[in-house]
């Protein structure tokens, strides 16, 4: 797994599942008394997997803001 890195203040991350498929992870800000739902997907390779994970991040409410 690489470190995280952030888009519109979301932390998210890549790593390679070596079978040629790229996982993307979404790692939002936990808040106390709140639910946090994990966001992750697969993708055929590293660039879609940024791609899709910063296309998630901007479907969040907290990012739209942003």
């Amino acid at each position: 797994m690489r470190t995280p890195r952030p888009y519109k203040g979301i932390l998210y991350s890549i790593a390679d599942l070596g079978n040629g498929k790229w996982r993307w992870k979404l790692h939002p800000k936990l808040v106390p008394n709140q639910v946090s739902t994990i966001v992750s997907g697969e993708a055929d390779s590293h660039d879609d997997a940024i791609t899709e994970a910063e296309a998630a991040i901007d479907k969040l409410p907290s990012a739209r803001s942003n």
